[in-house]
């Protein structure tokens, strides 16, 4: 028996894995021969998280690790030159790429977690509710948003954790008013008419039979807002007001390095690089993904 009990369980499991596995891998390739600049972005961005994964690694200096002489133009012993203070440029923009991804990616998670709940609840219970939480929304909205981030960054310091979270709830409200519109279509389909006819809760309507038909509009609203926060760091750096130093980011090093642009352009020229192909990256990102999530735009 425990021999035909080891017989039956091998050729359940190894299809059921292998199907995974050709099923991903199907969709990759469907999605690279359909948007091709969109699978360019997700390499790109594959590559920098992994640099920025890796920095110790992939660096040739450490970040604070003074490299040769001052201002020394890019050459093959320094790819990128080296700054004021004789650090490697090239070392610095890879270590910078921890602290920028990580705002970008924390700060469009949290504000894409906050906005799903804020706009799912108030588009599917609807009411009251949702107009007391709009005019909310939109008395938050009307608020200069660079003064917030100012007030706050220059009140709490300028860590990561609190970029991150300033950064992410006030992406929150305009986020969560395109998932309440997502929300809107589908609470009035005929699958949440039935579930509702046999007496299903609401949470249970929300969590098992909305959240599924939403998650389109969401991921595309959530990597779309990881650019926003990457170019609102790289502007509070830039200001004075982001990562503290001698941690470096892509924006501190252009607010450092802008004095020297007329005797060493390149300090201010590859961090800026850096940023927008960052940016641009997971704009186009973003839109492969709208055009492959919604239906009416797969074959456009």
């Amino acid at each position: 028996m425990q021999i035909q009990n080891e017989a039956i369980a091998i050729p359940v499991l190894a299809p059921h894995s292998g199907g995974y596995v050709s099923r991903w891998a199907s969709r990759a390739t469907r999605f690279a021969r359909q948007k091709p600049l969109g699978a360019v972005s997700a390499c790109i961005i594959a590559v920098i998280v992994l640099a920025a994964i890796f920095a110790p690694v992939i660096a040739p200096y450490g970040y604070a690790e003074k490299a040769g002489a001052q201002l020394s133009a890019p050459s093959r012993s320094h790819l990128m030159g080296t700054d004021r203070q004789s650090r490697d440029s090239f070392s610095r923009i890879i270590y910078g790429a921890r602290a920028t991804v990580k705002i970008g990616l924390g700060a469009a998670a949290l504000g894409t977690l906050t906005a799903l709940v804020i706009g799912m609840t108030s588009g599917f219970i609807g009411g009251w509710y949702d107009a007391l939480l709009q005019r909310l929304i939109d008395t938050f909205m009307s608020l200069p948003g660079i003064v917030i981030v100012l007030s706050v960054v220059a009140f709490a310091g300028g860590d990561t954790v609190t970029i991150i979270l300033v950064l992410g709830f006030l992406a929150a409200p305009g986020m969560s008013r395109v998932i309440r519109g997502a929300t809107i279509a589908v609470r009035d389909a005929p699958y949440i008419e039935a579930a509702r006819a046999v007496s299903a809760t609401t949470p249970r309507l929300m969590l098992r039979h909305t959240l599924p038909n939403i998650v389109a509009p969401t991921v595309v609203v959530g990597t779309l807002a990881v650019g926003n926060a990457i170019l609102a760091e790289a502007a509070l750096s830039f200001l004075g007001f982001g990562v503290t130093p001698p941690t470096p980011s892509w924006g501190q090093a252009l607010s450092v390095d802008r004095q020297y642009l007329q005797i060493a352009p390149w300090l201010a020229i590859f961090p800026g690089l850096a940023i927008t192909v960052t940016v641009f990256s997971f704009n186009m990102l973003g839109d492969a993904l709208r055009d492959v999530l919604d239906p009416r735009l797969r074959n456009t």
